[in-house]
């Protein structure tokens, strides 16, 4: 993910207006300032768990994402 996204903890999602991704797709953060669950330079897949046009769940691994399986944010 090449741009600046945001979070919302208490509903584990990821904000990225018209972000454009599928199930499956691999992002990676290079930080997200004041959120836990995720490391910087990890790849993540975005999960099919929430997922809309707008925001996203991340999983650890491709079954986990296909599956709704996400990573708890804190």
């Amino acid at each position: 993910m090449s741009t600046a996204a945001s979070t919302t903890v208490s509903t584990e999602l990821i904000n990225d207006t018209s972000h454009g991704l599928i199930v499956g797709d691999i992002v990676r953060f290079n930080g997200l300032s004041g959120t836990g669950g995720i490391d910087a330079s990890t790849d993540y897949y975005v999960s099919s768990q929430s997922l809309s046009a707008n925001s996203f769940r991340v999983s650890s691994s491709l079954a986990n994402a296909i599956a709704g399986t996400s990573i708890d944010l804190t």
